[in-house]
């Protein structure tokens, strides 16, 4: 009978004396104006009447969860429109629910192949790695974790077949000021170039891959089906080359440089008098 108290008193501690923070409680990045997508939503209806929605990650009510269906390679994805350097994460769940988060991988950065996996993995999710927390008045789960990493999107990928659970997602991290700026205006490839000179820079040279995605964040706000850059294509040379602080005056032949504001925004050869939005470098 004593050995049954102490039990149970020793169990009781163990539920009082939870955190009251986690790792990184306190949330940087406004994900409620971001753009959330998974792999499915599990058709059912919350006790209060309303479906599971995607914004029920990020709505800062932890009694609130988006769930997946059952299947194979579930997945949650936070596009956060800005390339950001993430320094930290938290994951809520129900206790309960802990088994269809257990086994989930969170990668962060710019590629959306294969479901963002491509990206750099940087935190695997394990139930021994939970912490019992205090949160908003209930009793949750949270999966912390510091790190450094680059990226546009932020990916919860579970292997194998079941649901993926999530209650509340915060994410810490600051935005890199991006180089570029789309101008919402169509032009010709000559007019904007000498648009971006006048009031910017010069059009946007784009030499690696951070650059391109920094192009492409620019180039979804356009409402023309390309975009001009600052690629030139000199015939009698044969090769296309940048324009930014190149003073040279090769041979014209009237071809340019755009990228495409949809899907994969591939660069294209377009005539020069062809009048799109153009993405200038400040």
């Amino acid at each position: 009978m004593l050995w049954s108290l102490v039990f149970i008193w020793v169990i009781t501690t163990q539920y009082v004396a939870v955190q009251t923070t986690d790792l990184c409680n306190k949330r940087s990045i406004n994900l409620m104006v971001k753009k959330a997508s998974q792999s499915s939503t599990f058709d059912s209806i919350h006790d209060d009447g309303e479906h599971i929605i995607l914004s029920r990650a990020f709505d800062e009510d932890p009694d609130t969860c988006c769930v997946t269906e059952n299947q194979t390679n579930s997945w949650w994805r936070i596009e956060l429109q800005g390339i950001y350097n993430i320094s930290c994460i938290s994951i809520y769940t129900n206790p309960n629910y802990v088994a269809y988060i257990s086994g989930a991988q969170i990668y962060i950065g710019n590629s959306l192949e294969n479901n963002g996996t491509n990206n750099r993995l940087v935190y695997n999710i394990t139930a021994d790695k939970g912490q019992e927390i205090n949160y908003k008045k209930f009793y949750m789960t949270v999966f912390s974790f510091t790190t450094s990493a680059l990226g546009r999107y932020v990916t919860v990928f579970r292997p194998g077949q079941n649901h993926l659970v999530l209650c509340e997602v915060n994410i810490s991290g600051t935005e890199i000021k991006s180089p570029f700026k789309l101008i919402n205006i169509s032009k010709t490839w000559e007019d904007s170039r000498s648009y971006c000179r006048a009031n910017h820079t010069d059009l946007a040279s784009i030499r690696d891959e951070q650059l391109q995605v920094f192009a492409e964040i620019e180039a979804e706000k356009a409402n023309s089906p390309f975009a001009w850059i600052g690629l030139r294509y000199v015939c009698s040379k044969q090769f296309w080359f940048w324009v930014d602080r190149c003073t040279i005056d090769y041979e014209d032949c009237g071809i340019r440089g755009a990228m495409k504001t949809q899907g994969e925004h591939k660069w294209f050869e377009r005539s020069d008098y062809e009048k799109f939005n153009f993405i200038c470098a400040l």
